[in-house]
């Protein structure tokens, strides 16, 4: 089972090769964050995040099917999100 481990950083750090590439959705302010979260009987994973802005537009950051790495729902992504777990086996905490 996936989980996403973050950190929040007021800036990005030079020369760090891990640094995301950052591509701004238009007029996407973020309203407000949720966890997602995957719990059952033996498992407890916080597997993503769901930024929603005013206007009720997702941008989702799960956890994906492949080990380490992660898979991302944006406004503009089409049919590409492919989360470990599926979605709906997720449940969301407000942030």
């Amino acid at each position: 089972m996936g989980s996403l481990n973050l950190s929040f950083l007021a800036q990005k750090p030079a020369n760090d090769p891990t640094a995301w590439q950052v591509t701004p959705l238009t007029n996407f302010r973020v309203y407000s964050v949720e966890q997602l979260i995957y719990e059952d009987v033996d498992v407890y994973a916080e597997c993503g995040l769901v930024l929603t802005d005013v206007a009720q537009r997702e941008l989702v950051v799960a956890a994906g099917v492949s080990p380490g790495s992660v898979t991302v729902a944006s406004p503009t992504s089409g049919d590409l999100f492919d989360p470990e777990p599926a979605i709906d086996k997720l449940r969301r905490r407000s942030l």
